[in-house]
């Protein structure tokens, strides 16, 4: 009896393991298929059954042949048939296409300007898909039309443009800049003025001084297109440099005037600061100060840093990057930073956000400033770390007084993440302070420096290091290239004295 039993249990149990492994072969048999389409929410459909929008995976499908339909509406509806192989994942990608039709402009006169969408056409005869479309035809000298048309599939719409002559006016005579200092060789010495004319004809623009002489003309034989510009450099007829004041442009053109303010102020300079990673700064302390309005900078900077710990030589620092006055309270700053040495080699990056003021007082002008920054690498360097050295997020405040001679500020600063391997390094962010003072001439300037970082994390670090240093700036004769001298001391308190010293040799060029 119990044979039977154990005999009948046996058979049961292979049927279920037959059972077990065909399912497993037929599962094995079955395939997948990913559909992906060049546009968006384009519908599937797989021997006619609805699968979905693209892009889309297709699982559990046998060998053999299916027909695949996309539909998007705008668009051709494609119709494909495939071969899905056993077992298998396969890729299918279809590129959908529009539905166009044509448009043919003839123009009068030839030659004028066609324009769908804000695009301009290379010629007159031209597809477009189907829908409506927004077509602008100009010339100068004549009135621009502009219509909506809707283009169908496959048709082809002929336009006979006709322009009417434009009346000749004048509009929208504009200073690039509300002041300037002619002695300055950048764009800071100088300003644009920019104005529309409709239609061929013949103008004056004169500059004025405060009691209303005129010190400098232009004069414009034939305006040819719509805009117009012409650049002041804040001298006079003879070429001489014209004395501070608030100056006139006037336009005259067929008997229309108009007119823009500009101030020649010899009192605008250079900010007398090196841009890095905090934006202008006089070595490590961030300032107040930034570029005269649309100053553009790019900066090249190298040296040589020494350690007193293990090998004195340390490393040869590459620092690059631009700095642009964006206007007369904003200042941005992009920066990279390569440190050779033994070892991990970092590369640091970042930008700098800088929004900027003054306040005039009886004998110097009161700055300040708000600075966003953010920067990254993946190592660390000048070790144990906790100090300012571009990596991390955060911002802070920058105050100075500031006149021809001197420059006298204090900088405080809050960067989290300034460490890349926290679990060595205990130190998450820090908190800088620091002061700086700058001596004025008309060829650079001579700074010195002093901050001090706190460093907070796992452990508290009131004073983590300190640094400080020379900075001198020099402009190389008239030209707007300035060089850049710096050597300065990083110092840490909790390591029995480790310090680094830098030295820097840059070079910044002014646009």
């Amino acid at each position: 009896m119990s044979l039977v039993k154990t005999e009948e249990l046996s058979a049961s149990e292979s049927d279920r393991d037959i059972t077990a492994s065909r399912i497993q072969e037929i599962k094995s048999e079955l395939s997948k298929i990913y559909i992906q389409t060049d546009v968006s929410g384009v519908k599937i459909y797989l021997n006619g059954v609805y699968q979905g929008v693209s892009n889309l995976t297709v699982s559990d499908l046998k060998e053999g042949y299916y027909s695949l339909k996309l539909v998007k509406d705008g668009y051709r509806t494609e119709r494909l048939r495939i071969r899905v192989k056993g077992g298998r994942t396969q890729n299918f990608y279809v590129e959908m296409h529009k539905w166009t039709g044509w448009v043919d402009i003839k123009t009068e006169p030839a030659g004028a300007l066609v324009s769908v969408d804000g695009s301009t056409m290379q010629k007159n005869y031209f597809e477009l898909a189907e829908g409506e479309h927004r077509i602008s035809v100009s010339m100068f000298g004549y009135e621009t039309l502009a219509e909506e048309i809707y283009i169908h599939r496959n048709t082809v719409q002929y336009l006979d443009v006709q322009l009417e002559s434009a009346a000749f006016r004048i509009s929208s005579l504009e200073a690039g800049k509300k002041a300037m200092n002619p002695y300055l060789s950048s764009s800071a010495g100088r300003v644009d003025f920019s104005f529309y004319v409709s239609n061929h004809g013949t103008g004056q623009l004169d500059i004025t001084d405060p009691e209303g002489n005129v010190v400098r003309t232009f004069i414009f034989n034939d305006f040819s297109t719509w805009n117009q510009k012409v650049t002041w450099d804040g001298c006079d007829m003879n070429g001489y440099v014209l004395p501070d004041g608030e100056y006139t442009a006037v336009l005259s053109c067929e008997n229309q005037i108009l007119n823009a303010p500009v101030i020649i102020d010899s009192s605008i300079t250079y900010a007398a600061a090196f841009p890095d990673f905090k934006g202008l700064s006089i070595g490590s302390v961030g300032t107040a100060m930034i570029h005269p309005e649309d100053t553009f900078a790019l900066f090249f900077r190298s040296g040589c840093d020494i350690t007193n710990k293990t090998d004195s030589f340390y490393g040869v620092p590459l620092s690059f990057g631009f700095d642009y006055a964006v206007s007369s309270f904003a200042d941005f700053c992009l920066w990279g930073d390569f440190l050779i040495k033994e070892g991990d080699q970092p590369f640091t990056y970042g930008a700098a956000l800088k929004f900027a003021g003054k306040k005039r007082l009886e004998k110097c002008n009161f700055d300040y400033a708000f600075v966003i920054r953010g920067g990254g690498n993946e190592c660390d360097f000048y070790e144990p770390c906790g100090s300012d050295n571009g990596r991390g997020f955060g911002g802070g405040f920058n105050l100075g007084l500031e006149n021809s001679l001197i420059y006298a500020g204090i900088s405080s600063e809050f960067i989290y993440n300034v460490c890349f391997d926290d679990d060595v390094y205990d130190t998450d962010y820090i908190w800088k302070n620091g002061a700086a003072l700058a001596l004025k001439g008309s060829a650079g300037s001579a700074g010195i420096y002093f901050s001090m970082t706190s460093a907070f994390g796992d452990s508290s670090y009131w004073t983590r290091c300190f640094e400080g240093g020379l900075d001198l700036n020099v402009q190389l004769g008239r030209s707007p290239l300035f060089c850049n001298l710096s050597s300065g001391i990083l110092y840490y308190t909790e390591t029995d004295g480790k310090f680094y010293l830098k030295n820097r040799l840059g070079f910044v060029w002014l646009f």
